[in-house]
């Protein structure tokens, strides 16, 4: 009897210290996530999102396996950037995201996803304004890794992203008229417009 317990003590532990192995060997990776735009129109029938991902310094951006990237659990990479090369170590880098701007030639891998997609998705989540946090997780070498951004949501005419259309939001596009302020440019042409002033307009009133 006591050979039955010490064996079933033993194999107990054995499966204890698998179990914690386990758990430490698969801690992911931290990553350090850059997404653009830093707001995000979620009724946008533009082209991409782009996320800039950089991993500890003992990794290679170009090893990330690109077929398991995932945002949020839930999107893959657009089929069109699996495969491209996209991986980059340049001396002098500019990332631009906003106002901001990054220059420390360190190796990344740059991806994109549908922004359709992602504005259906948080939508879908309930989210319609305010600040989303975008979670980006995958593998290298085996190894997984995470890391997250947060962006700004807003739904058609809510420039400040409160929620509503109101004289704010006419205020903010009329100083900001004849800009290239992405923050401004509603309809993401490239420009604060007539167009931008029609997109509030259209929707001023409205609660979302």
């Amino acid at each position: 009897m006591k050979f039955k317990i010490v064996a079933a003590g033993s194999l107990l532990t054995l499966v204890l210290i698998g179990m914690l192995t386990w758990a430490f060997s698969t801690e992911s990776l931290s990553a350090t996530i850059d997404i653009t735009p830093d707001t995000l129109n979620l009724k946008s029938k533009g082209n991409w999102i782009t996320c800039r991902i950089e991993l500890p310094e003992s990794y290679k951006a170009s090893d990330i396996d690109r077929t398991t990237i995932m945002l949020n659990g839930s999107i893959p990479v657009d089929p069109f950037w699996v495969n491209g090369p996209q991986d980059f170590v340049i001396p002098l880098l500019l990332v631009f995201a906003g106002s901001r701007a990054r220059n420390d030639g360190v190796s990344h891998l740059m991806v994109k996803f549908n922004r359709t997609v992602v504005g259906e998705f948080i939508v879908a989540q309930g989210i319609t304004y305010g600040n989303v946090t975008l979670t980006i997780t995958g593998e290298i070498d085996g190894e997984l890794f995470e890391g997250s951004d947060i962006i700004r949501g807003r739904m058609p005419g809510d420039v400040d992203s409160n929620g509503a259309v109101d004289i704010v939001d006419v205020a903010t596009v009329a100083v900001a008229f004849g800009s290239t302020d992405p923050y401004t440019d509603l309809t993401e042409d490239g420009s604060t417009d007539v167009c931008d002033v029609a997109t509030v307009a259209m929707n001023f009133g409205k609660a979302y």
